[in-house]
């Protein structure tokens, strides 16, 4: 009789193991995905919405300008608000993150900086933010689209 129920409590054991083994091993990475597929087009929204204003700029009068760079600075700093609230699942997809929060964070004080020119009206800080902006640019693409690797070759392990 004790035998048949220690190998009743052994049987209940592994399969309550088995069970916490599959709830942590198995982590549905899915929500982690999806908030990082959203952040990533908003990212790159952002850029090509920079890219026409630039474009676009000589059409409009500085109050345009400082409003249209303001609302891409607020962007810019959901997303960087995003990227801090994302939990990566990997170490490597964390540090892409952070680097790509940071690189984010120049380029929403550069777009506050043109912003702030053009509503002032000065041609020279206008420049200078906007170099800047040119500058940090980069790790902020290059950044963004590591992460998209990252989220698709996560995607596929799932």
């Amino acid at each position: 009789m004790r035998v048949h129920q220690a190998r009743r409590l052994t049987g209940v054991a592994l399969a309550a193991a088995a069970l916490a083994i599959t709830a942590c091993g198995g982590e549905d990475n899915s929500d982690f995905i999806d908030a990082s597929k959203k952040v990533t087009a908003d990212i790159s929204a952002i850029g090509q919405d920079i890219g026409e204003t630039v474009t676009t700029a000589g059409e409009q009068t500085d109050a345009a300008l400082q409003t249209s760079f303001s609302e891409l600075a607020d962007r810019a700093g959901e997303s960087v608000t995003a990227l801090d609230d994302l939990d990566a699942p990997e170490d490597d997809i964390q540090t892409t993150i952070d680097s790509l929060s940071t690189a984010l964070k120049k380029g929403q004080t550069d777009l506050d900086n043109i912003a702030t020119a053009a509503g002032a009206s000065n041609a020279d800080e206008a420049r200078a933010a906007t170099e800047a902006l040119v500058a940090d640019s980069p790790a902020i693409s290059e950044n963004n689209t590591k992460l998209k690797e990252q989220i698709a070759e996560l995607e596929k392990e799932e």
